[in-house]
């Protein structure tokens, strides 16, 4: 869909697909690369908080919370700042790629969120939220659609990109809004 929609913003279907694997294939998998971190720890989450809330130490729950949420936003601001600064350098030194450059600068700003939506998922996941979960990521998938159907052709990638960054600041805003009503909803131990 997104090289047909690429089209429609004028370039042509080898073009189109030149940008959509650039995109794909050189600047996703660098922006994704941290996210190894995020996505171990996240895997450790579901049990380690479902057991906190079997035994009902909700106040325990909320200290790993609070310290996973600031370390996986030191880790997204991280690499923000170096995916902004260094984005277009390593496109051309490692994919010998401007265009690459450009896009793994532009995406370094959903790193903050992509690296915690990983382990807020968890964490609800963990507290028994998998419903809310799966409906918090269905709103997101839709906005992504969404740009790609309505941006894309009026943007380029581009409004790909910021259907990215959009649908990942809804996750971590819906996620970040369940955990701490749920937080409220349950003042145990």
């Amino acid at each position: 869909l997104i090289p047909a929609r690429l089209q429609m913003s004028g370039l042509t279907p080898k073009d189109s697909l030149s940008v959509y694997g650039i995109f794909t294939g050189m600047a996703l998998p660098l922006i994704l690369f941290p996210a190894t971190l995020t996505n171990s720890a996240a895997a450790m989450l579901i049990p380690a908080i479902t057991q906190l809330q079997t035994l009902g130490y909700q106040k325990r729950i909320q200290y790993v919370i609070g310290r996973i949420f600031r370390y996986c936003l030191l880790l997204g601001g991280s690499c923000l700042v170096f995916f902004l600064f260094l984005g277009e350098f390593l496109g051309n030194f490692l994919f010998h790629s401007q265009t690459a450059g450009i896009y793994i600068h532009t995406m370094s700003y959903i790193c903050p969120f992509l690296y915690l939506n990983t382990t807020l998922t968890s964490v609800l996941n963990g507290l028994g939220k998998s419903g809310i979960c799966l409906l918090h990521s269905v709103i997101s998938v839709c906005i992504r659609i969404s740009f790609v159907l309505f941006a894309i052709p009026v943007l380029g990638i581009r409004g790909y990109l910021y259907g990215i960054l959009c649908s990942e600041l809804a996750l971590s805003i819906l996620h970040s809004l369940q955990i701490l009503q749920n937080n409220y909803s349950n003042p145990r131990k």
